[in-house]
């Protein structure tokens, strides 16, 4: 496969950041990007007619793949409410990428689910501090509904 994006992996993890935040904007929300690596949220956007914010963490996937790397370990720590994850499957240049809108509570199971898989109790006892998402994604797909609700 042609390696379209030239990009280290953080420049990757910004664009995807910025077409969420373009997304969202195009929704009506007024959004902020974390200036800092924030490990709970990397968007804050909010909503006037509910006046409310909603935070979500946004992950990127370079063209080709379909898995997105999550840290265990700090989602267990995310009890925030609302948090979103945002997936974005970024594509060529000129392309609109894909995005899979995913409640935080999934994601927490999905983690737990993964640990009982492999009989494991803590995070520090995981063969990797990251957990690659992949399952269910199309039931995510274009999700920006679950957000309003």
């Amino acid at each position: 496969m042609e390696e379209v994006y030239k990009l280290d992996k953080g420049q990757v993890g910004i664009v995807g950041e910025f077409y969420a935040l373009a997304e969202l904007a195009g929704l009506g929300y007024n959004s902020l990007r974390c200036l800092k690596n924030n490990p709970v949220y990397d968007i804050m956007a909010y909503d006037d007619k509910k006046n409310e914010a909603t935070l979500f963490q946004v992950k990127t996937s370079r063209p080709g793949y379909s898995s997105w790397s999550i840290g265990a370990e700090r989602c267990r720590e995310n009890d925030i409410k609302p948090l979103f994850y945002i997936f974005v499957k970024l594509k060529k240049p000129g392309y609109r990428p894909d995005f899979y809108i995913v409640p935080s509570k999934i994601i927490k199971q999905y983690i737990a689910n993964h640990m009982r898989k492999l009989d494991v109790k803590e995070y520090k006892d995981l063969p990797s501090p990251h957990i690659q998402w992949r399952d269910n994604v199309d039931n995510y797909f274009e999700r920006w509904d679950l957000i309003k609700k």
